[in-house]
């Protein structure tokens, strides 16, 4: 291959070339996506902090299908219910105000 450049230009194609490869393999191949709100209910989640009650939502730890945690405020299904921090619950979608409600497993 021949260079129509200035001696100092073919080298700099050179290098920009070359360090160009060796970047691209030193840079992480990973893929990301996202996920709506409305695939997080009717799944499997902890309370992660808090006592969730009606009107006093406590925060939940709730996994997605790719292995993502993700972190929503949810209060019990059951007006006179309470669930304790650590709970393994099922969260359910609420479509009236696009909240979550609770159901506890344990």
């Amino acid at each position: 291959m021949g260079c129509y450049h200035s001696r100092s230009g073919c080298r700099h194609v050179w290098f920009a070339k070359n360090f160009a490869k060796v970047f691209a393999r030193l840079i992480p191949k990973s893929e990301s996506s996202a996920v709506s709100n409305r695939h997080l209910g009717r799944r499997r989640g902890i309370v992660s902090q808090g006592t969730a009650a009606r009107g006093k939502p406590a925060e939940v730890r709730v996994m997605d299908g790719h292995g993502n945690a993700h972190y929503l405020r949810a209060e019990p299904l059951r007006d006179d219910a309470t669930i304790a921090q650590g709970t393994e619950v099922l969260v359910m979608r609420q479509s009236r105000d696009d909240g979550y409600r609770l159901v506890p497993l344990t």
